[in-house]
């Protein structure tokens, strides 16, 4: 098995899961289980080409999600109040 890099720290990089929040026409879509290597020192993200063309294509996409799922949300100004 291959061990890659950070391009950024050069630290060692892990593939994991993650849920991608994308803004589309004032809305947030959240696409679920997008593959990516994150850097185990630094937490940069990179994403492979093909998983880039398809965040590129859901972010673009008009048909709505076949699910939802409540989302809590903190202005800047609540949150900087709150703590």
């Amino acid at each position: 098995m291959k061990i890659f890099q950070c391009g950024q720290c050069g630290g060692e990089l892990e593939e994991r899961m993650i849920d991608y929040p994308i803004s589309q026409n004032g809305e947030v879509i959240i696409l679920e289980n997008v593959p990516v290597n994150v850097c185990r020192s630094c937490g940069e993200m990179w994403f492979s080409s093909e998983t880039l063309s398809v965040i590129d294509k859901a972010a673009s996409y008009t048909e709505k999600p076949r699910r939802t799922k409540p989302i809590f949300v903190w202005s800047y100004e609540e949150f900087a109040v709150a703590v």
